[in-house]
Order: structure tokens, then C-alpha cells, then sequence
């Protein structure tokens, strides 16, 4: 996982990089070689979920609308699904939203690029300084 702090946005970026899970299932080597044409095919996703100033609320569980965007760009193909920023919301990571998203990359063997807000346990802001 790859986190990247922006300080003006402060804004997390989850990579999920899933080569050790996915490569353990039998066949993929095959399935990757075929795959390297030097073209990779990524699916845009923009959808609803939380924006940048909304905090978190009860009961609702943003995976609920990601994990079929997930599922749908795996079935068209995609090597990479990216979703919008702040989408998560404020998110502690790891969490049993990354989790599921985790879950769900490993499944559909493809990448899953998708952004937050990162909180300490007392609640504040991840930030750089």
C-alpha cells in the first residue's frame, strides 16, 4: 500500500498493490504474461460517496457502492480501477474498509487506486510536515 500526503489537500491515496496475493493463485503467471502488451486498460469510476468536507455517518458503508465498480471493471477487462478523491472519507488504515476493498482487488486480480482522508486515532488529520 502506497500513501502519498498532499499538504495542501491532505488527501491519502490507497494503491493497492496486490502482486504476492494475486500471483498465488494458480494460473495467474499465464494470465499476467498475457496481459503485457504494454497497454494497460484502466477504468474511471465517479461515483457517490463521501466529499472532502463530510464526516463520517452512521451506518453507511462506502464498499456497499465500491466493491461492484470494482467487480464491473474487472468483468470489462481493466487492469486498474480508480475511483474519486475523498470517496472513503475519513478513514483510519488500515480499517475493515480497506479490507473489503483489499478483499475485492484480490478477487478480481486488478489494481484499485482510491482516495481518503487519513485519521489518527484521536480523531485529527493526517498530515506531512
Amino acid at each position: 500500500m502506497l500513501k502519498a500526503t498532499l499538504p495542501q489537500a491532505m488527501c491519502t491515496i490507497f494503491v493497492v498493490a496486490l502482486t504476492d496475493l494475486i500471483g498465488a493463485r494458480a494460473g495467474y503467471a499465464q494470465q499476467a504474461s498475457e496481459r503485457r502488451s504494454g497497454l494497460v486498460k484502466v477504468a474511471a469510476m465517479q461515483i457517490k460517496g463521501y466529499d472532502k468536507g463530510n464526516l463520517p455517518r452512521e451506518g453507511y458503508d462506502p464498499t456497499e457502492a465500491i466493491v461492484p465498480y470494482i467487480d464491473r471493471a474487472s468483468k470489462d477487462s481493466a487492469q486498474l480501477v480508480v475511483f474519486p478523491e475523498y470517496i472513503l472519507g475519513h478513514i483510519r488504515v488500515p480499517s475493515p474498509i480497506t479490507k473489503k476493498i483489499l478483499v475485492a482487488a484480490a478477487a478480481n486480480h486488478i489494481y484499485v487506486i482510491i482516495g481518503g482522508w487519513e485519521t489518527h486515532a484521536d480523531g485529527s488529520l493526517q498530515t506531512r510536515r
